[in-house]
């Protein structure tokens, strides 16, 4: 199953792959430098139930472990 964030201040479109896990794999594409990595990092830990996020530039790859409790998919 693949959702989708779309950062759009920032011009930055992020593929979620992964079912009702406590990680989700990322591919990331629109990062161009490490403010776009701080950026992304900050914006998701923010939220409640984010445990760590991982953001690697160069690969475009991210992976955010959380708190399935707290954090659902809604449809």
């Amino acid at each position: 199953m693949e959702r989708y964030l779309f950062l759009t201040y920032w011009n930055i479109f992020i593929t979620l792959t992964g079912d009702a896990m406590k990680e989700l794999k990322l591919k990331i594409r629109g990062m161009s430098c490490n403010m776009c990595v701080k950026t992304i990092k900050n914006l998701l830990s923010e939220l409640d139930g984010i445990i760590d996020v991982d953001i690697d530039l160069e690969g475009g790859t991210g992976i955010i472990k959380y708190d399935e409790n707290k954090i659902t998919e809604n449809v």
